[in-house]
C-alpha cells in the first residue's frame, strides 16, 4: 500500500490512491524515468493526469497502473510524500544536467572555460575520493 501524506500541505493525509484529489502530486514511473505530476482529475475507478497539448494518461485505483499499458512496458502512478518528490526532482535535475553537458558543443568553448570546468570536475572527485 502507498503511504505518505498529502502534497498539497492541507494536513489530510493520503493512505492509498483512492485518497487522491485533484491537485494532489502523484509519481509517475515509467521504463526509463520517474516524474512528479499533479492529479488533473479523479474517477470513481481511475486517477487522470493531464500531460501537455490536451493528452491524459488514466491510471486504476486498486493498482495505480496505466489503463492499456502493455505489461512489459507498465507505468504506474503512486502517493507523492514530499521526501519522494525531492528525490525525483533531484534525479530529474541530474538526468537534464547530463544530457545537456553530453550535448553540448565543447569545440567553441575557451580554453581558459574548460580549464576552470576541467578544475571544478578534479576537485569535486578529490572530495568525494577523501569521503570513502
Amino acid at each position: 500500500v502507498c503511504r505518505g501524506t498529502s502534497s498539497k500541505g492541507d494536513g489530510g493525509l493520503v493512505v492509498t490512491l483512492h485518497d487522491l484529489k485533484p491537485g494532489d502530486k502523484v509519481i509517475l514511473s515509467s521504463q526509463y524515468q520517474r516524474s512528479v505530476e499533479t492529479v488533473a482529475r479523479v474517477t470513481p475507478t481511475m486517477i487522470v493526469i493531464a500531460g501537455g497539448n490536451e493528452y491524459e494518461s488514466k491510471y486504476r485505483k486498486h493498482n495505480g497502473y496505466r489503463v492499456g499499458d502493455e505489461s512489459y512496458c507498465r507505468s504506474h502512478v503512486e502517493i507523492a510524500t514530499d521526501v519522494m518528490i525531492l528525490k525525483v526532482n533531484e534525479e530529474t535535475f541530474r538526468r537534464r544536467a547530463q544530457e545537456f553537458l553530453s550535448r553540448y558543443n565543447w569545440g567553441k568553448v575557451a580554453s581558459a572555460t574548460l580549464r576552470d570546468v576541467i578544475a571544478l570536475l578534479e576537485a569535486d572527485t578529490r572530495s568525494r575520493e577523501v569521503k570513502t
